[in-house]
């Protein structure tokens, strides 16, 4: 089966050294630019769903370094191990009191914000240079087969699920309401900690609300302005009056 991913760029900032190095990716790309949460997400979602010429959907979010070095390693993953639906890199948690850990979890931290704890791995706990399974993963280049994608969406949600719109039920948990459904449904995911990135966490000024929201397919040399598809595609729908109001 030949592999055509679409990468997602998740863009609320503008990060010079992100936005360097993912011109430097050679598959399709859409920026989807300065839209409030969690409208990101779901045209991520209703995009890629509405063009089954892709195979994989690659999650890249605002604040991440991915170089063409760790494009090319995630796709050498998917041809060598195209049972693993569900594959991701690693990165530091932040650049301060837990920068020395990766934003992945052996267990999965719970939903209620009140109640949540992290475990995430040490970058020294051994596991550099190998392939395992982690429960949670917050997006670090995460790679989705399609059909993972389309099987979240007839999900039997409980409230407020909305399939795989990535929407955290209580605010800004996109990552782990992604991971909790693939951990019901008992998808694994597995990391490749030899894909390591830098994660800008807390770095560079929001851009959502000083300037107008639109989606950006970049495919080969053109830059094609997808804005008007987007907002009709993704459910619920956008209201530009709404946008106007951030």
């Amino acid at each position: 089966m030949a592999i055509n991913p679409l990468l997602v760029y998740l863009r609320p900032k503008d990060i010079p050294i992100v936005l360097e190095n993912l011109d430097t990716i050679p598959c399709d790309k859409l920026y989807i630019n300065y839209y409030p949460y969690p409208h990101p997400h779901r045209i991520a979602r209703d995009y890629f769903l509405a063009h089954p010429e892709y195979t994989h959907l690659l999650i890249c979010t605002n604040d991440l370094v991915v170089t063409k070095q760790d494009y090319d390693k995630m796709l050498e993953n998917i041809v060598n191990y195209p049972m693993l639906d569900v594959m991701c890199g690693v990165c530091n948690v932040d650049g301060d009191q837990e920068k020395d850990f990766w934003n992945i979890c052996p267990d999965l931290p719970q939903l209620d914000a009140n109640r949540r704890v992290y475990h995430w791995y040490h970058k020294q706990c051994g596991l550099k240079g190998f392939i395992f399974r982690v429960a949670f993963a917050g997006f670090p280049f995460m790679c989705i087969a399609r059909h993972i994608v389309e099987g979240l969406m007839r999900k039997p949600g409980r409230p407020g699920y909305d399939g795989c719109d990535l929407f955290g039920v209580d605010g800004f948990a996109a990552d782990l309401w992604f991971c909790t459904a693939l951990w019901e449904l008992h998808v694994p995911i597995y990391c490749d900690s030899n894909i390591e990135m830098l994660h800008l966490r807390y770095e560079y000024e929001m851009q959502v609300g000083k300037k107008e929201p639109n989606c950006e397919l970049r495919t080969g040399s053109k830059v094609l302005n997808v804005t008007e598809e987007c907002e009709r595609l993704c459910q619920p729908s956008i209201s530009r009056t709404e946008l106007q109001q951030v």
